[in-house]
């Protein structure tokens, strides 16, 4: 034996932990995917893919733990609470801020009006019949000081007041209904800044229209006129009756406080153009193209309504797919995809290059401009045209390259911002009828909303030809929002990125233009900002016991100065509802923002002389450059003639060459040698003869 083993035994180690774990590794029997296992089938594989669910939850569970870590250790932005609370009106179904420190709100079936500061009653006005108010619209005529408001019931009813003078006077019901009619719903009614135009939006059995009407300013300034005459004079009389009553000690007579305002009757407004829903593709009932061209109106161009399609091509052309796709179509819903148009219009001013000659009485909002939902039209309306019918054609129509999703509109309507459904940002400018700028947004996502910012710049107080200072906040239906800078070379910085919970209300604040409000589908609010990468600024919390209570468009609203939020909330508990207010001025987060910009309009209205000025000044400065494009356009072309040169030598020779290669062939030579054997002949015949 060897001297080692005979001298000592072997030294063999105890096992250990670890020597344990690294042999049990090692072992096909603790291993299913060993050929032996102490499991037999279908139990091996069973527990193979427990271990597999097993590793992959606890992976995932690692991963959101170390998310909350570095949640935890984030700094987290603060959470403001609401600051007051609107406690002497309750059930609240909606609120309108004006201008002059005045708020309209809607309580059951009473429309009040209160001071910003105190919040005390200045006057109220109680329909006839018991309704519900939804919807609230004013306009504030600055020259005739009054007010005019639109206010929308659950039953679809749009009734138009004015206020003036402390008082609510109630003009008329613009759907009312009529014998034999059927009842129009109204969705959304709206002013023009001025007040001389107001337009609805109407549905009427499952069809969308939009009525335009001229507001009689003067007419009813002068009825209102007589009617406080007449008041004053009765309430002259009743003072002077009661201090001849007081003289003879007779208390029962009444007060000059118990005389009633007389009631108005205003001139009624003037329906000036109704707007229908944008027919569909149908087939013309001709044969020949000729009849198909005829049958076609040449006075809109663009229109999209008019298509040189017959009836029996639209008819062939869907039994030709039902024959082609007949296996597929077993498996089709049955019900067809009905299409619902929902209109919206944006009352639209004066365009710069068209000189400033108006009367008095004549509005700067001559032109309406009208999109629906589901169709890619953008239509523009003349509101001062005279007819007897109403349904006047567009007077423009700018067509873009897919569905129109949002839409929205300067501060002097010379610029217009167009969303669409594949993503794209529309910047059109109203006075050249030019596109200024067209962005990829995100791609294959639609469009959700838009909002003009103010510029950037403070320096820049005139609207700039090129759009340099134009700033714009373009969300979309993924949640994203980004900030984009329109000018010479348009940028896109992404502000929010997307989320789960998609956004549904994006306002931006009136004296912070770095500041906008954001609303959540779950009803979170927040306050982000443009500038940073870390867009989150602040939360803004209700009470436990609240909640917020849409619609979300008009359940938060900002005041006129861009200070006080107010916050429509339902409580968990019990059924009511109550307004929340939220001062902006107290959150010291927004300080930074307050005190380093200047608030500058960056879309005030120039004059004619300058609008030209400008346009001159675009038009030289690229006339500068046309030098270098044509040279660059002439470059390209040369290039082009080259190549087709060169093409054509290439072409000819390939064709020399396959007509030598012809007459070099055995067939040739052989048909060559015949042809003269031949000829030869017919030649030794004729001699012969």
């Amino acid at each position: 034996m060897p001297f080692f083993i005979r001298a000592r035994q072997l030294d063999i180690p105890t096992p250990t932990i670890s020597t344990v774990a690294s042999d049990d590794e090692d072992n096909f029997i603790t291993d299913p995917e060993k050929f032996f296992d102490e499991l037999p089938q279908p139990y091996r594989f069973i527990d193979k893919v427990l271990n597999g669910l097993i590793e992959t939850a606890w992976e995932r569970i690692s991963e959101r733990e170390k998310l909350r870590e570095i949640e935890a250790k984030r700094i987290k932005p603060p959470t403001y609470s609401a600051s007051g609370r609107l406690e002497q009106y309750d059930n609240i179904s909606c609120l309108c801020p004006a201008q002059e420190n005045i708020m309209f709100l809607s309580l059951e079936n009473l429309i009040v009006s209160v001071k910003n500061d105190s919040y005390e009653e200045i006057a109220s006005w109680r329909p006839e019949q018991e309704v519900c108010f939804e919807k609230i619209s004013n306009a504030f005529v600055k020259s005739l000081d009054m007010y005019l408001l639109t206010v929308i019931d659950d039953m679809g009813f749009c009734h138009l007041l004015v206020y003036e003078n402390d008082k609510f006077h109630f003009v008329c019901i613009l759907n009312e209904l009529v014998d034999g009619a059927p009842k129009s719903n109204v969705v959304h009614a709206e002013f023009s800044k001025d007040g001389q135009y107001c337009g609805v939006s109407l549905e009427t059995n499952n069809l969308s229209t939009i009525d335009f009407y001229r507001i009689p300013l003067e007419n009813w300034t002068k009825e209102i006129d007589s009617a406080h005459k007449e008041y004053q004079k009765k309430a002259e009389s009743m003072g002077a009756a009661t201090a001849n009553d007081d003289e003879s000690n007779n208390s029962s007579h009444p007060s000059q406080a118990d005389v009633e305002f007389p009631p108005i009757k205003f001139s009624n407004v003037v329906p000036i153009l109704k707007v229908n829903e944008p027919s569909k593709i149908d087939g013309i009932s001709g044969k020949t193209p000729q009849q198909l061209i005829d049958s076609v109106s040449s006075d809109v161009i663009g229109d999209g309504t008019c298509h040189l399609y017959s009836d029996s091509a639209l008819n062939v052309q869907s039994k030709l797919f039902h024959i082609l796709n007949e296996r597929d179509l077993v498996y089709a819903e049955d019900e067809e995809c009905v299409v619902t148009y929902r209109p919206q219009f944006h009352f639209l001013q004066k365009s710069l290059m068209e000189p400033p000659i108006q009367t008095k009485g004549d509005s700067s909002y001559i032109y309406v401009g009208v999109w629906w939902t589901h169709h890619h039209n953008f239509y523009v309306y003349q509101l001062n045209k005279a007819g007897k019918n109403i349904e006047f054609k567009p007077d423009g129509v700018w067509p873009q390259c897919a569905d129109i999703t949002s839409c929205t509109v300067a501060c002097n309507t010379t610029l217009l911002a167009i969303g669409l459904s594949n993503g794209t940002l529309t910047l059109w400018d109203r006075s050249l009828s030019l596109v200024k700028n067209v962005m990829m947004i995100s791609p294959s996502v639609p469009v959700t909303s838009i909002q003009f910012l103010i510029a950037e710049n403070p320096t820049q107080t005139q609207y700039s030809f090129r759009g340099k200072d134009v700033a714009l906040l373009v969300g979309s239906e993924n949640g994203q929002i980004c900030h984009v800078i329109s000018g010479q070379t348009p940028s896109s910085r992404v502000v929010v990125s997307e989320s789960s919970q998609c956004f549904e209300v994006m306002k931006p604040v009136v004296n912070l233009p770095k500041v906008f409000l954001m609303i959540l589908k779950d009803g979170s609010l927040a306050l982000h900002t443009t500038t940073e990468s870390d867009s989150l600024l602040c939360y803004l919390s209700l009470p436990e016991d609240f909640r917020f209570e849409g619609p979300y468009q008009s359940g938060c609203v900002l005041d006129a100065n861009g200070e006080i939020l107010y916050v429509k909330s339902s409580s968990i508990s019990t059924s009511g509802n109550s307004i929340f207010l939220f001062h902006l001025r107290n959150f010291p987060t927004l300080d930074k923002f307050r005190d380093s910009c200047k608030v500058v309009e960056s879309f005030q209205n120039v004059s004619f002389d300058d609008t030209v000025h400008n346009i001159l000044t675009e038009r030289m400065r690229q006339q500068a450059c046309r030098t270098e494009k044509l040279s660059a356009r002439w470059h390209h072309l040369d290039k082009q003639l080259q190549v087709i040169g060169s093409l054509k030598e290439s072409v000819s020779i390939m064709k020399r060459e396959e007509k030598f290669s012809r007459k070099s062939t055995s067939a040739a030579r052989w048909g060559r040698t015949t042809s003269r054997i031949i000829s030869h002949n017919n030649e030794l015949k004729r001699i012969q003869t």
